[in-house]
């Protein structure tokens, strides 16, 4: 709902993050964005789930969403 009202790419982002394993450079040229612009949509996605990257719990709750996003389509 967010990237819809705000005309964001956090949820493709956050995709291709995990898909990525988390790698920042891989990431960032896979999206063809600059790293810092990547960081900065991961922190934007942190302070909105309330989840953190960094944590593996978290970032498993984070996929987990995205399949439950993905099969409720």
């Amino acid at each position: 709902a967010y990237d819809a009202r705000h005309h964001s790419d956090l949820v493709p982002t956050l995709r291709t993050f995990l898909e990525y394993g988390g790698r920042w450079k891989e990431t960032a040229d896979a999206l063809h964005v600059h790293v810092n612009t990547l960081r900065h949509r991961i922190a934007r996605l942190e302070q909105i789930t309330g989840r953190t990257i960094n944590s593996t719990p978290d970032r498993v709750d984070l996929w987990l969403a995205l399949e439950a996003q993905t099969s409720d389509h």
